[in-house]
């Protein structure tokens, strides 16, 4: 999977692009409902499924707003919030609430009226052969044109963190990188690494515990 060439797909409908694996199979779009598409992989019992639909946000939720919604629906054990998006993750249950010995990784991105929606699911133990997928999915911008009008409204007018300066996060580990839009912060990992504004890697897991702690940089 970390070094499979990676095809893009565009949605006729709301002109949204997403990345999936070359060897991943396509379902055929006249199977799919409007602004959907799915593209999975099957060898034995190993099913990977990705992702992506739009849905409408008919109740006019927030992002804040939507996150603990979708959060309760699909029992997230972890959510993330930026301006204009959310990410949430966790195991997902049968329809009589049993574990399934799988998991799910989704970003929902708000933009006017719709929710653009990108999921992936995979057994528990291919979670480090996913870990590009999943950071594809964290880095999802929707357009792949940074210009595109319907892009106009989506890019974060304040720091993706700046109402949570020295409070802890979660660390997710299967996130590779944080981006932060605008502002300049400091992440300190244990101590030991500090980074700084827009691309924000995050080393191997295996040195870092479970939390990160967000500190604002102030001006000199």
């Amino acid at each position: 999977m970390r070094l499979t060439r990676m095809m893009t797909y565009q949605d006729d409908d709301f002109d949204y692009t997403i990345r999936y694996p070359a060897f991943f199979e396509q379902t055929d779009d006249s199977l799919m409902d409007k602004g959907s598409c799915r593209f999975s992989f099957w060898m034995d019992s190993t099913e990977i499924v990705q992702t992506a639909f739009v849905e409408p946000n008919t109740d006019t939720l927030t992002v804040e707003q939507g996150m603990r919604k979708y959060a309760g629906e699909l029992s997230a054990d972890h959510q993330m919030k930026g301006d204009d998006y959310f990410i949430l993750s966790g195991a997902l249950h049968d329809d009589n609430g049993h574990l399934t010995g799988r998991r799910f990784y989704a970003k929902f991105v708000l933009h006017r009226k719709l929710w653009f929606v990108q999921t992936l699911a995979y057994p528990e133990d291919c979670e480090t052969a996913v870990q590009r997928l999943l950071k594809e999915i964290y880095n999802w911008q929707v357009w792949e044109d940074p210009q595109h009008d319907l892009q106009s409204s989506a890019r974060p007018s304040q720091p993706l963190f700046s109402s949570l300066s020295g409070t802890y996060l979660p660390y997710y580990q299967d996130l590779k990188g944080i981006l932060v839009a605008t502002g300049k912060f400091i992440i300190l990992l244990n101590n030991t690494c500090r980074v700084y504004e827009y691309q924000l890697p995050l080393p191997s897991k295996s040195l870092f515990s479970s939390q990160i702690l967000i500190h604002k940089q102030h001006s000199s």
